[in-house]
């Protein structure tokens, strides 16, 4: 579980439905903190002033998919966790979010498991932090050390 305030975006176009994330994620968090945009314009305004610990989104918008939000952030090289909550999303969509990156997806008439979803979405991307941060030293001990290094298979 995370234990620091999180700076969430939620994207969102039918205020009855942030709501409800909100009221879901106050019940088990109540020191994070969630912005709310509700169009592409907003969201792409928000995104290149804020960088917020974790994105949720609705998968339809009136002017762009949450997919395509998702790429508008890695195209900026943001590694943020992307999480889609949707009314009902097709299993070829779920699964096309998924292969594209998409750290999950809930479901807005479950969202009982919405603050689990981004404690292991926050995780996931600490623990491969961690490990790049590890690779690089490393990388570094074999690319500078003063005498050789060799690894013998026995």
């Amino acid at each position: 579980m995370i234990a620091e305030p999180l700076h969430i975006l939620l994207l969102e176009d039918y205020q009855l439905d942030a709501e409800l994330v909100k009221i879901q994620l106050t019940k088990t968090h109540p020191e994070w903190q969630i912005d709310h945009v509700s169009s592409k314009e907003g969201f792409e305004d928000y995104i290149s002033q804020f960088q917020p610990d974790v994105v949720l989104s609705d998968y339809s918008l009136p002017q762009f998919t949450g997919m395509e939000a998702f790429i508008k952030i890695k195209e900026q090289g943001l590694e943020i966790p992307f999480i889609i909550v949707t009314g009902d999303l097709p299993e070829h969509l779920a699964v096309e979010c998924m292969e594209q990156g998409i750290d999950d997806y809930i479901i807005k008439s479950s969202m009982l498991r919405l603050s689990v979803a981004i404690d292991k979405a926050i995780d996931k991307r600490r623990i491969a932090e961690n490990l790049r941060e590890s690779e690089s030293r490393q990388k570094a001990i074999f690319q500078y050390a003063a005498v050789a290094i060799t690894a013998f298979a026995c």
